[in-house]
């Protein structure tokens, strides 16, 4: 993916389509969050165009367990 894939998205992050205004309704949410210090080079290897690492070296990543929500089409 590069700047031009990008730019022509209708939303972000890119693999989402775009949701209608809330209010949503989440039940039972589970979330497992995971923070590390990372190498900056791989940091860089790993980000699409036109994003930029922070400086911070931090990788954040997200698993979200969600079996009922509601309010969104």
């Amino acid at each position: 993916m590069n700047t031009q894939d990008i730019l022509q998205l209708p939303s972000m992050p890119a693999a989402s389509p775009s949701y209608p205004r809330g209010p949503y309704r989440f039940i039972d949410r589970e979330y497992l969050i995971i923070t590390y210090e990372s190498d900056p080079q791989a940091i860089r290897e790993a980000l699409p165009e036109p994003l930029e690492p922070d400086g911070s070296n931090t990788v954040l990543y997200e698993f979200i367990r969600m079996p009922d929500s509601a309010g969104f089409g």
